[in-house]
């Protein structure tokens, strides 16, 4: 069983506590009863997803600025260099 400690460090990105579990012989698909039986990659999979969604939102964000201050509708992050 995944100690509900051992599954917060995992949610919180703690990278020593999980690493200490392992080293300790846990495995990564132990599941928290406290967490609904949860294994330890289940919180480290949604932290990444959601660091993911982040880093693409400011792109969306950063090209539709770098869009506004040239006066145009979009900005294509990867232009076509055979386009007019």
């Amino acid at each position: 069983m995944l100690p509900a400690g051992r599954w917060r460090a995992a949610a919180q990105g703690d990278a020593k506590a999980v690493t200490t579990w392992l080293d300790e012989g846990g495995g990564v698909d132990a599941h928290c009863a406290e967490q609904d039986g949860e294994t330890l990659l289940m919180p480290l999979v949604r932290r990444q997803h959601a660091r993911r969604l982040s880093v693409e939102e400011a792109e969306a964000r950063a090209a539709a600025g770098a869009a506004e201050l040239l006066g145009k509708e979009a900005a294509d992050p990867n232009p076509n260099p055979n386009d007019p």
